[in-house]
């Protein structure tokens, strides 16, 4: 097997136990709470997060912080559109 890596890039999974229990209390509040309050959980949770706790899937590094906006992007896009749209009027 072949250890070289490069650019820097690690070969697996490094989590937190804490890290992971705060992404998933984030990710239960960005699922339930209004879409007004959102923005709280996703910037607590990407403040305390560090950076280097990460899941590697297929070969794709994902920071938790990006799980977390990837999860709060679904979350927007299944929101029903068939309410009217509020403009400026």
């Amino acid at each position: 097997m072949d250890t070289q890596h490069f650019f820097g890039g690690g070969g697996g999974t490094t989590l937190h136990v804490t890290s992971v229990i705060l992404v998933l209390i984030a990710g239960i509040l960005i699922g339930l709470l209004p879409r007004r309050h959102v923005f709280i959980p996703l910037l607590v949770a990407t403040t305390l997060v560090p950076i280097t706790e990460q899941v590697v899937v297929a070969g794709v590094h994902l920071t938790l912080s990006r799980l977390l906006i990837l999860l709060a992007l679904i979350r927007r896009s299944a929101i029903n559109h068939s309410e009217p749209a509020r403009g400026g009027q």
